[in-house]
């Protein structure tokens, strides 16, 4: 930068002939001429390194200028100012300031308050500054549910070694300083276990991070991908949920009414090495599924995709246990294998909290069942209010313009105490998922298919998963069209808040 100084001379005996005396050149000035210059300007810089490293930042793109205003702020001696006296480690400054929390929390007796927002950014600093100062990566930041903490420029401020330790330092090292920290400060006494093992202050999970490990674990046990829960929105930590809600992948929990069937002598298998033709599926007799020269049919591609063939109220019946076909290899089993796509649970503006996925999904891929206590459809229909709230009836086989069937023979799936992350499914008039009946661990005849949920479009990360809550209102609204009937909400329904181009005005 220095290489490339030159000085602004103001002549007081010569001038140019439009009047201008300045030149650029340094050439034309003799070195004894601004000395006296020279020193004061260097003491004046020294004066400003040593009072602070800070440089200001400005707001134009004026590049030209840019080393006459880095010097004009002493930006070379404060440079080397801090390079002499670095800055603390901001791991040993968070070491130190969390030991003295605790310090004090010993001796007062209440621990320190902070909001919910503060203790996640606390947290969230933590991580971050881990990962700055070891050579192993300590998390995975998820884009969109983690705050971006702002950091101050590197070139003019901190550079950047100063906020790495050096290669002969370890973690022992860093917990050793961390212990020295604590044994400044004054308590009402050290403990037994204090003493023998000084360290870092183990991180309390928050109930966010629990509650999304806790369903994690509960969906590997499944050998489904991950969960994750993410709140951007505000101080909400958790969504909604019952006292003692029980996380289930990927099956029903029988209510105490409805006896868990045993169809082991019902089951209809195939024999088949590979499931290639329906037609030949012994399993697949009682598929209702047929193609346009009316021969059986999979509902499934042979990259195991959705294939959008199935009508509605039609069951999908895949291979169930009892066949010989392979698990991972058979193109009839799909909906029962496990789920491969991470899920987030996350809040949104206006619904609530909503689900997202963090990476792309192709059309066609089926992403999880609804899964909850079965119970009768009777039982569904006497509850009211929020009690209805999470029901979702298994009325694949019914006729929609007869009366729901008496007796026992219908159910409901209600997701209040039991369920997934299905559950947070939010509803939009115009969705990216639809859902379909299909059929393995069960006969068709019991009625009780579990309901799956299948991308309709390519789905970029990130983008929220909706579907339409009441399809066949859908269908009616097309048909009207924009005219009046459009803007009339039906008895019974409650206004929707998609706020889609094709939003209906109601569910």
């Amino acid at each position: 930068m220095l290489d490339h100084l030159r000085y602004e001379a103001r002549w007081q005996d010569w001038s140019r002939e439009d009047g201008s005396n300045v030149t650029w050149n340094n050439d034309y000035i003799d070195p004894e001429d601004i000395r006296p210059w020279t020193k004061a300007q260097k003491r004046r810089r020294a004066e400003l390194a040593a009072e602070s490293c800070d440089i200001d930042i400005w707001g134009t793109t004026d590049i030209v200028n840019t080393a006459t205003r880095l010097r004009a702020q002493a930006y070379e001696e404060k440079l080397e100012n801090r390079r002499r006296k670095p800055l603390p480690s901001l791991k040993w400054e968070m070491d130190r300031l969390m030991a003295s929390k605790e310090a004090e929390g010993e001796e007062t007796g209440p621990t320190l308050r902070t909001t919910p927002a503060r203790r996640e950014q606390t947290r969230r600093a933590m991580s971050i500054a881990e990962s700055v100062t070891s050579n192993q990566s300590s998390v995975t930041l998820r884009s969109g549910s983690v705050s971006t903490i702002p950091s101050t420029p590197t070139v003019f401020g901190t550079p950047p070694h100063s906020a790495k330790f050096s290669d002969g330092e370890n973690a022992s090292t860093r917990k050793s300083h961390a212990a020295f920290y604590r044994s400044r400060e004054p308590s009402s006494g050290p403990s037994s276990s204090s003493r023998s093992q000084p360290g870092r202050i183990p991180r309390k999970l928050s109930k966010r991070d629990e509650l999304q490990r806790k369903w994690t674990q509960a969906a590997k046990r499944s050998r489904a991908a991950s969960i994750t829960i993410a709140n951007d929105i505000d101080n909400e930590l958790l969504p909604p949920l019952v006292p003692n809600f029980e996380y289930l992948e990927s099956e029903f929990r029988y209510s105490s009414r409805i006896p868990v069937p045993d169809d082991t002598e019902l089951f209809v298998s195939c024999d088949c090495d590979i499931c290639s033709s329906a037609s030949v599926c012994s399993c697949q007799e009682p598929s209702e599924l047929w193609n346009r020269v009316g021969r059986k049919s999979y509902a499934y591609t042979s990259e195991g995709l959705f294939a959008f063939n199935v009508p509605t109220g039609v069951e999908v019946i895949e291979c169930n246990k009892f066949c010989k076909c392979n698990f991972k290899t058979c193109p009839n089993r799909v909906a029962q294998r496990p789920r491969d796509i991470p899920i987030e649970i996350f809040k949104t503006v206006y619904c609530g909290w909503g689900v997202r996925a963090p990476i792309d999904i192709q059309q066609g891929k089926v992403l999880g069942l609804y899964t909850g206590e079965l119970i009768h459809r009777v039982v569904a229909d006497a509850l009211e209010g929020d009690d209805r709230a999470y029901i979702f009836d298994l009325d694949g086989q019914e006729d929609p313009n007869s009366e729901t069937p008496e007796g026992l023979d219908a159910y409901s799936v209600d997701s209040r105490k039991y369920g997934n992350w299905t559950r947070f499914l939010n509803h939009s008039c115009s969705p990216n998922v639809q859902v379909y009946l299909v059929v393995y661990d069960t006969i068709p005849e019991r009625n009780t298919p579990y309901i799956a949920f299948v991308a309709i479009c390519d789905i970029p990360p990130g983008t929220e998963l909706t579907f339409d809550y009441n399809p066949a209102a859908g269908k009616t609204s097309k048909k009207k069209g924009k005219g009046k009937g459009r803007a009339t909400i039906p008895e019974g329904t409650k206004p929707c808040m998609c706020g889609t181009a094709a939003c209906r005005g109601w569910i």
